[in-house]
């Protein structure tokens, strides 16, 4: 049975390695090496005693191996596990990689990096909140486009609204242009009445009455028309820059969908990014 480091090399290796392992690991891991008994080396940082709830329980060179801690597994299964160990053993939970010493065929001892199990579970949580929140996000997200192109389903319907009211008041033009041509010319057949009532004297003063009133509905009608036409033009001069605004609108909000996109997209790739996490803190 090996019962000092310098008896095996892989044991010694391991040793002179324990600083590299505390500036590549981390500062707040624990190690151990031990035979197939007892520990023959213990490291561990203060926080490991703060943390436990029982500082004489945590492993002390020449102290035993206690059931269901890693060297014990590893020794049995003669294999590297990962064993989360319970605050049972130790007094303290913590997340274990244990190596077994092979000799001969046989497991004579074991070497084991420790961290708190502590720091997994809040690397595990910390990432599972990040997923909720990035499924919150994609979630409104995905309601926001929606009602983007809701807005932009009913903007088209207004726009096209728009342009049949466009249409129409043009097609109105050409009526009052019609009624306008018609005022011009009984105008002018009033005024070829008054020259002939004139002309038939004492006898045509009756039908000159008429041509006179003729005349002053033609000039009516055709002041009327002006100022219909005149009311036209601003709604349709209105007509048109609502469609105008309402295409810069369109468009803005075809840039928010797209951008919407783009956005899903990348809290796509965060979500996956988050699944390495949460593989990341499940190997801790």
């Amino acid at each position: 049975m090996i019962n000092t480091i310098e008896e095996n090399e892989l044991m010694k290796s391991f040793y002179n390695l324990i600083p590299c392992f505390e500036f590549f690991l981390d500062s707040e891991v624990g190690l151990t090496i031990s035979n197939k008994e007892r520990f023959l080396y213990t490291k561990y940082p203060e926080v490991f005693k703060k943390e436990s709830k029982n500082e004489q329980m945590l492993p002390k060179e020449g102290a035993m191996i206690p059931p269901h801690s890693a060297a014990d597994i590893c020794l049995k299964k003669k294999e590297p596990v990962r064993v989360d160990v319970r605050e049972e053993v130790f007094g303290i939970p913590v997340k274990t990689m244990a190596v077994p010493v092979i000799v001969d065929g046989q497991a004579e001892g074991t070497l084991v990096i420790a961290v708190l199990a502590k720091k997994k579970q809040k690397v595990a949580l910390m990432t599972e909140q990040l997923f909720d929140a990035l499924a919150q996000i994609d979630a409104n997200i995905s309601v926001m486009t929606e009602r983007f192109r809701d807005i932009n389903d009913t903007n088209q319907n207004i726009q096209t609204f728009l342009d049949e009211t466009d249409k129409s008041s043009q097609r109105t033009d050409e009526v009052l242009n019609f009624v306008k041509g018609i005022a011009n010319k009984t105008n002018l057949l009033g005024l070829n009445a008054a020259i002939e009532a004139a002309r038939a004297g004492d006898a045509g003063k009756g039908f000159g009455v008429v041509a006179d009133e003729i005349r002053k509905m033609s000039q009516s009608t055709r002041q009327s028309v002006e100022e219909i036409n005149q009311i036209l033009g601003g709604i349709q001069q209105s007509i048109h820059e609502v469609s105008v605004k309402f295409n810069n609108s369109n468009a803005l909000l075809d840039n928010q969908v797209g951008q919407l996109q783009e956005i899903t997209s990348t809290i796509q790739n965060l979500h996956a990014m988050t699944d390495v996490l949460k593989e990341l803190s499940h190997n801790l």
